[in-house]
């Protein structure tokens, strides 16, 4: 049986695991920037929702390395991710072709090495975002 509650357990993984971070915080990374990054990424995209959550991704990544990247593969290539997704941010994904060969740079790097670059606590708050975001009335009209 477990000896502390979820939000304790949560708590003590915290400063190490951006999703532990969540609960402890109630969940201002998703509730706060991350729902209106991605109003502002659609409001630029209307006719592309696709285009809206990938560029949520990338600029999340872009503003947090990701933690689970750091737990398999350590801070220096946690961080070598956030400054990739940074420069298709830079180089203007999705609208220029230089933005367009830097995420295509991105997404085989972050394949290589069996894919142990998997930014998969991104995709988490990716989730809990699109959730939060469809749970208060947002819609993705053409998807």
């Amino acid at each position: 049986a477990p000896t502390i509650d979820l939000l304790t357990a949560m708590g003590l993984a915290a400063e190490r695991d951006r999703i532990a971070r969540q609960y402890v915080t109630g969940f201002t990374d998703i509730l706060g920037p991350g729902v209106s990054i991605l109003k502002q990424w659609l409001s630029q995209h209307p006719t592309g929702s696709l285009d809206g959550v990938v560029g949520m991704h990338l600029e999340f990544m872009a503003r947090w390395p990701d933690s689970l990247i750091e737990r398999k593969c350590g801070p220096v290539i946690a961080e070598e991710a956030r400054q990739r997704a940074d420069l298709v941010l830079e180089a203007g994904w999705p609208s220029r072709p230089a933005g367009i060969a830097a995420i295509t740079e991105l997404d085989a790097w972050l394949r290589a090495d069996g894919h142990r670059r998997n930014p998969g606590t991104t995709a988490d708050l990716v989730a809990g975002t699109l959730f939060a975001y469809l749970r208060d009335g947002g819609s993705f009209p053409d998807l």
